[in-house]
């Protein structure tokens, strides 16, 4: 099973206190016979607004991290292999273009 989230944990608290406070008080023995003398417990208001909380304690709930932080990563022996394609790219492009506007000046096509 999932572990349960924040939010989850907070319903379930908030439920488990309102049934704590809706608890009969009473016992049996002294409970009156006639059952429109029975005293209704008031609704409990459970206030959800958000409470500020301190930084200290925010800090103290987080877990740590213990993670060693990753070295960048040198990628310039990649650009270099890439922009040496990309200028075979542009000379070919060129040649080939250049090629196809002489066969068209020649009239061959």
């Amino acid at each position: 099973m999932a572990p349960q989230t924040r939010a989850q944990r907070r319903q379930q608290n908030a439920r488990q206190a309102a049934r704590a406070n809706t608890a009969p008080t009473r016992t049996p023995e002294s409970a009156p016979s006639n059952p429109a003398e029975l005293e209704l417990p008031e609704a409990p208001v459970i206030d959800l607004t958000p409470r500020p909380v301190a930084r200290q304690s925010r800090q103290a709930a987080r877990r740590p991290i213990n993670r060693p932080v990753p070295e960048p990563v040198d990628y310039s022996q990649d650009y270099v292999v890439a922009r040496s394609d990309l200028v075979k790219i542009a000379i070919w492009s060129i040649l080939l273009f250049g090629g196809m506007v002489v066969i068209k000046l020649i009239g061959l096509v």
